[in-house]
């Protein structure tokens, strides 16, 4: 039965009585049933999103009941009681029905039935009764989410529930429900609690349901989450906690695993820590009350000895940590350290969070980031000594590393590491209403894109992507933040100038966020590719470089000049930056120095973490443009724009070609000079830019000192 049409898809919306359903579809002949499951999930969002078309289904399909009850009744010689005369029934015919109803002429014609009624008297085309009308609504624009189609062919999203209440409401509630009941009795053999009667005066802490639906990373349903986590925000300083305090690995550190899986040929394996935090004891001489969480069930028996006759007059007593306790996570932190430690493993000093244990027959590295370890090692054996041995706590051995905090992972012995957030850049497009937007060529278009300009947003409120405030600015801003520095350096310089302004923004910031985030939506399959040369992998000493560069002056606010560098390590990216420099550069040549200083000491930093791992690292090089004005140099003029000068002991003088993929952090590009920057990258097949990338060979082959050495 077709019920209107959908203007944002150009198809016909038709409605199952069958299955309950209402679907878009263009071909109506080749009309086909969802299973059961997709049939549930459209009930459900068809209520949410449609509930006056819902109900205009459901009237419809009463309708049809009330119709074959009356079939089904015996008829008589009489004529139906509704029979008018042929002159009134013929007048009648020339009058038109009206749009958009249903008349039951037509209702006959669908079932396949004559227009005359029985005993070949015919009926009246009159319109039916208000309560049966299957009138509906005209779409004349996109007015967001609320209007969406109700109903998807190919499977349909739903949101994760926010709490207890809502989830029992959801259309997978059986789902949650198991969830809860997976995770409620693991807390108590764990020994989390005990359940006493409340005490007088006592403050309790309210609980929490966290309810999350984990996926793979082809977005395949993997498995239903509910976690209970207590009110952090309820809790007073040294009333309740203490310190609250954890650190976790570094990002640039996490690379670094990856460039020596690779050059040791073990893949970096995933290792997950079930329910964590629950394993580490709470803090002493501290008493911890929490409610009873909803969905917790208390048995008679355990009343009756309390001598309570409600289970709201119960308490628990934590006798170990819990999720949303602000000391839970330092706490976890430091028994996993010492577990660490009892199997001889070392804790870097540059990152606490990275544990190596050196023996005679090989290495194995250890990230820590929070509750998910990265490990490689020298030897598969190695590696698998360390599952075994973690085994005190239930270390889940996920296999080669695929999905780690929030990023894809694809490995290949020849191609190395490719790292993507496809799926994390669509869901920031879908919370911010720009997943139908058209997609932008380049992040930024010009110098003074995204300067100052229009009314300041607005304080107070959530706000929403058609009328952003403080906090939706700042929300969007935090999402291209984490994706900037996890693995898209190309919109490092964008989101760096679009948070110039976060305390108070405007709504040119605002557009420059939303440019920035259209160029993700353009190029959300573009990978980093952290394949490395072969020589450069199968020397003894690892090679570590730098290049830098600097814009000079791009904020005529302040004239203060930006920074950008990329570092490599053994011809593999694992770290860059993007900084407002400090002070105010009196020429391009200083302004290139600052940026190689800020440069050089990341450098150092890795240089000390390799050295702490037991890896000799060669002299590292620091590549700077232009430095003309150097003596060392040998660049003659500020005109040479693509040389770069190495940053070496006296003596050495020595220029290269390392191409401009540097670039990108420091200044704005048009599209065919930004396009063709991104040697850092490859796209998938089915991306239909213009831009031809460069080969992973292009930047990870092209080591400056190999002929030296």
């Amino acid at each position: 039965m077709i019920v209107g049409k959908n203007y944002e898809t150009k198809g016909f919306r038709v409605y199952l009585p069958k299955d309950r359903i209402v679907i878009t579809i263009q071909h109506i002949k080749n009309v086909e049933t969802l299973n059961s499951s997709q049939n549930a999930q459209l009930q459900a969002q068809l209520e949410r999103e449609d509930p006056e078309l819902r109900r205009t289904c459901d009237a419809c399909e009463e309708t049809e009941k009330r119709k074959e009850q009356t079939t089904a009744m015996p008829t008589t010689g009489a004529p139906p009681a509704r029979a008018r005369p042929d002159k009134t029934n013929t007048k009648s015919k020339k009058k038109l029905p009206k749009r958009n109803k249903l008349t039951i002429k037509e209702k006959k014609l669908a079932a396949g039935q004559d227009a005359t009624g029985p005993k070949g008297v015919a009926t009246e085309e009159q319109p039916l009764p208000a309560e049966e009308e299957t009138e509906t609504r005209m779409h004349t624009r996109f007015m967001g989410a609320k209007h969406m189609p109700v109903a998807r062919v190919k499977g349909v999203r739903l949101k994760d529930p926010k709490n207890y209440r809502e989830a029992m409401k959801d259309p997978r509630a059986k789902k949650w429900e198991q969830a809860i009941r997976k995770e409620i009795p693991a807390l108590e053999r764990n020994e989390t609690w005990e359940v006493i009667k409340k005490p007088r005066n006592a403050k309790l802490l309210h609980s929490k349901w966290v309810f999350k639906l984990k996926t793979h990373t082809d977005g395949s349903i993997e498995r239903y989450k509910a976690r209970l986590g207590a009110r952090g925000d309820q809790q007073d300083y040294d009333v309740n906690y203490t310190y609250m305090f954890s650190a976790v690995l570094d990002l640039t550190s996490s690379r670094l695993i990856l460039v020596f899986a690779r050059k040791w040929g073990v893949p970096a394996r995933h290792g997950n820590v079930p329910s964590a935090y629950v394993k580490a004891d709470k803090e002493t001489n501290i008493e911890i009350l929490l409610r009873i969480p909803l969905g917790m069930e208390i048995s008679e028996a355990l009343l009756r000895f309390l001598g309570v006759k409600d289970k709201r007059e119960l308490a628990l007593r934590l006798k170990k940590g819990l999720y949303g306790l602000k000391p839970s996570g330092r706490l976890w932190n430091f028994m996993l350290h010492a577990i660490l430690v009892s199997l001889g493993f070392t804790q870097c000093y540059t990152d606490s969070c990275m544990y190596v244990k050196v023996e005679d027959d090989g290495t194995t590295l250890v990230g820590v980031y929070v509750d998910d370890l990265l490990v490689t090692g020298t030897s598969t054996a190695k590696v698998d000594k360390l599952f075994a041995d973690m085994q005190v706590v239930e270390l889940k051995d996920l296999g080669v590393v695929s999905k780690f905090l929030g990023i894809s992972f694809s490995y290949d012995d020849i191609a190395g590491w490719e790292l993507d957030q496809a799926q994390v850049i669509q869901e920031m497009l879908e919370k911010f209403q720009l997943d139908k937007a058209a997609p932008s060529r380049v992040t930024i278009d010009g110098e003074h894109d995204g300067d100052d300009d229009g009314e300041l947003l607005p304080v107070g409120g959530a706000g929403t992507p058609q009328r952003p405030t403080v906090q939706t600015f700042q929300s969007l801003v935090g999402s291209l933040l984490w994706i900037a520095r996890c693995t898209r350096p190309d919109i490092a310089f964008a989101v760096h100038r679009t948070t110039r302004h976060s305390h108070a923004p405007r709504e040119g910031d605002w557009r420059l966020a939303k440019k920035t985030a259209k160029y993700l939506k353009g190029t959300k399959d573009t990978k980093l590719v952290m394949c490395g040369s072969k020589a450069s992998l199968d020397r003894d000493r690892v090679f570590v470089e730098a290049y830098s560069d600097a814009d000079y002056a791009p904020d005529k606010s302040d004239w203060k000049s930006v920074s950008g560098g990329v570092i490599m390590v053994a011809g593999i990216v694992v770290g860059w930056l993007c900084k407002k420099q400090s002070c105010v550069a009196l020429s391009t040549m200083e302004a290139e120095l600052v940026a190689a200083s800020q440069t050089t000491a990341e450098v150092l930093g890795i240089v000390e973490l390799l050295q702490e791992i037991g890896i000799l690292p060669s002299a590292p090089s620091v590549l700077a443009e232009p430095l003309c004005c150097s003596p060392g140099c040998g660049a003659t003029s500020a005109s040479q724009r693509r040389h770069n000068c190495v940053l070496r002991p006296a003596g050495q003088d020595e220029a290269q070609d390392v191409g401009s993929y540097h670039d990108l952090h420091a200044r704005a590009f048009d599209s065919p000079d930004f396009e063709q920057g991104g040697a850092l990258f490859q796209r998938d097949q089915g991306d239909t830019r213009s831009a031809t990338p460069a080969s992973p060979a292009s930047y990870a082959g092209n080591d400056p000192v190999s002929g030296d050495e």
